[in-house]
Parts: C-alpha cells; sequence; structure tokens
C-alpha cells in the first residue's frame, strides 16, 4: 500500500472521478465540493496524516506536527513502515467508523473543531469519555491524548460521503462494505482498505488489540459474514494478535440487552448517532498508556 496519493488514487476505488466512491455501488453520492481531491488532502487526508505520523513515528511525544506537508509525512511514514522501524507498537485500540464528516470541521483529526465537538453525544465526546480524558482542552491537545492513550479511528470508506439513501439496495451496501473491509478473498476489496491499512501500519500495532465498530450498519455486515470476519481472526492468529477482551472478533454481548447491538465490539446504543462511551469501555477502548 502506498500513501503518498495522488488524484489519479482518489479516482481509483471504482474509476469514478471526483472521488464517488459508492457511486454505481448504492447510491452514495460525495457531498459537493467537499469530493474534489483539493480539498480531501487538506480537510482529510493531511490531517489523518499528521495523527499517524505523531503516534508512529514520533511515539506520541514532543509536540504535534502541524506545520509538515504531506509529501514530507508520506515519505517519513512510508519508510518507516517499509522497513519495520517503529520505536514501538503504540497503537493499542482500533475505532472503525464508517467514513469522515462531510463537515471538515466535524472530523476526529480536524485540528479547529466545531462549537462543542468534546460535549457528550458527540462523536468526539463519547471517544473522549471513553478514554478519560478531561473537557476543556483544545483539540490539537485532545488528538495529543487519544494518542498517547494508543486510540486511533480508521474509516472503512476514507471518502466523504452522504447518507446511505432509502432506496438503496441492501446487498449493494453489503457488498461496499465488504470491499472496503478487504478481508474476505471471495470479495474483490478497493485499492484501499482496511485490511492493506493494518497490514501496512502494522509495525505500530500492539499484540494486545483492542478493536471497536462505530455503528451497527456495517459492523453487524462484518461480524455477520463468515468470511469477513473469519478471515480477520486468521489473520490476528497469524500475526499474533490478541483481542481484548479475550475472543473472536464476532463474539456476542451476553447477555443480550435490548437497545445495544448483539456484538460485543459494536459501540453502539440506541438513541446515539456516534459510539456510546461504555459501549466503547466494553470493547476494551479506554486509555492504554
Amino acid at each position: 500500500m502506498k500513501i503518498n496519493l495522488i488524484q489519479a488514487d482518489y479516482n481509483c476505488p471504482l474509476g469514478q472521478p471526483e472521488g464517488a466512491y459508492l457511486t454505481g455501488v448504492c447510491g452514495v453520492l460525495p457531498i459537493a465540493g467537499a469530493a474534489d481531491w483539493g480539498n480531501f488532502e487538506r480537510d482529510y487526508y493531511a490531517p489523518f496524516l499528521r495523527y499517524l505520523y505523531f503516534i508512529c513515528f514520533q511515539n506520541a511525544d514532543g509536540a504535534y506536527p502541524v506545520k509538515l506537508s504531506v509529501k514530507e509525512m508520506c515519505e517519513s511514514l512510508t519508510d518507516l513502515f517499509r522497513k519495520k522501524k517503529c520505536v514501538s507498537r503504540n497503537i493499542r485500540s482500533i475505532l472503525i467508523a464508517e467514513s469522515p464528516s462531510p463537515a471538515p470541521a466535524n472530523y476526529f483529526y480536524n485540528l479547529a473543531g466545531a462549537p462543542g465537538w468534546d460535549a457528550a453525544g458527540t462523536f468526539c465526546g463519547e471517544i473522549r469519555l471513553a478514554l478519560g480524558i478531561p473537557g476543556g482542552l483544545t483539540k490539537t491537545q485532545f488528538l495529543v491524548e487519544c494518542a498517547r492513550c494508543g486510540f486511533i479511528v480508521l474509516d472503512l470508506f476514507p471518502f466523504v460521503t452522504m447518507a446511505i439513501p432509502a432506496g438503496a439496495q441492501p446487498n449493494a451496501y453489503k457488498t461496499a462494505v465488504k470491499r472496503a473491509w478487504g478481508f474476505c478473498p471471495s470479495v474483490v476489496p478497493y485499492p484501499m482498505n482496511i485490511r492493506e491499512l493494518l497490514d501496512f501500519i502494522f509495525c505500530c500495532l500492539n499484540k494486545n488489540l483492542s478493536v471497536g465498530f462505530s455503528l451497527p450498519r456495517f459492523g453487524n455486515v462484518i461480524l455477520g459474514d463468515l468470511c469477513s470476519y473469519t478471515e480477520f481472526n486468521n489473520w490476528l492468529a497469524i500475526n499474533g494478535i490478541v483481542l481484548n477482551p479475550a475472543g473472536a472478533v464476532e463474539m456476542l454481548r451476553v447477555p443480550a440487552v435490548v437497545g445495544r447491538s448483539i456484538f460485543l465490539r459494536i459501540c453502539w446504543q440506541n438513541g446515539y448517532f456516534a459510539p456510546h462511551h461504555d459501549r466503547m469501555n466494553e470493547a476494551g477502548i479506554f486509555c492504554k498508556r
């Protein structure tokens, strides 16, 4: 996998121009104005790379890399991961999200943050509560603390998309999720997928790892598909990684609780449009310094 992306890579998932990532699969269209490469690189790609650089290259230490260019970060990270020169395996908790927010200020890795970004019930606010990070920090300070806790967010679909339309075919969405997950060999993966990303950053992954899914909409597809969860469990075993809490990625919530997913690692709770901090804790996502 390469991370020094260009416009052609941005267009490549389905051969669609302007990052129309799921167009023709289930009718999901990118937000107008946020779909072009320049905006994507500035508002989403560069902020993600800064965090990855900080947690893996800088060992979550020192000043946050706000001034480095995308080219500088890509070159350093590519060299780090390909030569497996990570100082330590800092990533201990991964939250799989669906896709970045259409509003850049609401993106987890955005350094500014919209007003109320850390409030309970918001995506970042629930992560803050799950990790035990105090309120009142700047967004940069918050991201530093998240990195020091060993936490990272990986988007299943890296490009901004609108909500799944009501008329979308469920099977088409399921196929798109499996292609973006990348672990089922019977489904052709997108060129950018979670498996490729995990393989790429492997030297920064802790061998005791917690994995959670932010929403049941896509989490149910992955954890309910024999091929998708079996191949992920096999990948963990081959690479000597043990999940925390112990058990297969598709382990059920016992006993079942009304208003929560049947899967322990899906961090959703009824009434929330973001993962719930208590459910993240149950999935093993908390501060691990």
